[in-house]
C-alpha cells in the first residue's frame, strides 16, 4: 500500500507534475484522481481559513464604519430647534443658504467659500489679526467658541477646494455638514 503524498510540500508536487509529463505510462488514472482529490482537500482547507478571516475583516471594518459614524453625528449634530428658528437676515448668508439648494456640486463649492469669506471677515472686524482665517482660528479658544473643532474641519475642507479643485469630490453630506459649522459658528459669534 502507498502512503498518501504530504499535503503541503511543494517539492513533492513539481516532482510529481515532471514525473506525470515524463513517464505518462507509469502513472495510472487511480493515480491521478488520488493526486485530484489531495489538492481538492489542500483547495478546501484554504478556501475555509481565507473565508473565516474575510468574515473577521468585514465584522471589524463594520464595527469601525459605525463607530465614525457615531462621532461624526457627535461631532456635527444639527442646530438645536430654538436656533433654527431665529431669523436670519443676514444678505450674505442668504446667498450661501440658496446656493446650498442648489443640486450642482459647484453651487456647494461656492456655498462653502462664501461662508468661509463671511467667517474672515467677521474675526477681522472682531480684531482678529493673521494672514487667513486659519491664523484667525488659531487665536480662539473652545471655551469662547464651542464649536471650534467642527469650525476647523469646514475650514480644512473649504482648503481641499480651494487647493485641489475638481480633484476633490464634494458630496452632499459633507457640504450639508460644512456649512451647518459655519451656522453654528455665526450663531454663537452672534452674527445672527
Amino acid at each position: 500500500m502507498k502512503e498518501s503524498p504530504p499535503l503541503l510540500n511543494v517539492e513533492y508536487w513539481f516532482r510529481y507534475i515532471y514525473e506525470l509529463i515524463v513517464n505518462r505510462d507509469q502513472y495510472s488514472f487511480e493515480h491521478l484522481f488520488l493526486a485530484i482529490t489531495n489538492a481538492w482537500h489542500i483547495l478546501t482547507y484554504v478556501s475555509y481559513v481565507l473565508a473565516f478571516g474575510l468574515i473577521w475583516f468585514l465584522v471589524y471594518v463594520v464595527m469601525l464604519s459605525r463607530d465614525f459614524a457615531k462621532e461624526d453625528e457627535e461631532r456635527f449634530a444639527t442646530i438645536e430647534p430654538k436656533e433654527a428658528e431665529k431669523e436670519i437676515g443676514h444678505s450674505r448668508w442668504e446667498h450661501v443658504e440658496e446656493l446650498m439648494n442648489g443640486l450642482q456640486e459647484s453651487d456647494w463649492r461656492q456655498a462653502i467659500i462664501e461662508a468661509d469669506i463671511m467667517l474672515d471677515d467677521v474675526l477681522e472686524s472682531r480684531g482678529y489679526t493673521g494672514a487667513g482665517t486659519g491664523d484667525r482660528l488659531k487665536q480662539l479658544s473652545p471655551s469662547f467658541l464651542p464649536s471650534l473643532d467642527a469650525l476647523w474641519d469646514a475650514h480644512k475642507i473649504r482648503n481641499r477646494i480651494a487647493h485641489e479643485g475638481s480633484a476633490f469630490s464634494l458630496d452632499e453630506r459633507i457640504a450639508y455638514r460644512t456649512i451647518q459649522s459655519y451656522r453654528r459658528a455665526f450663531i454663537e459669534l452672534g452674527v445672527f
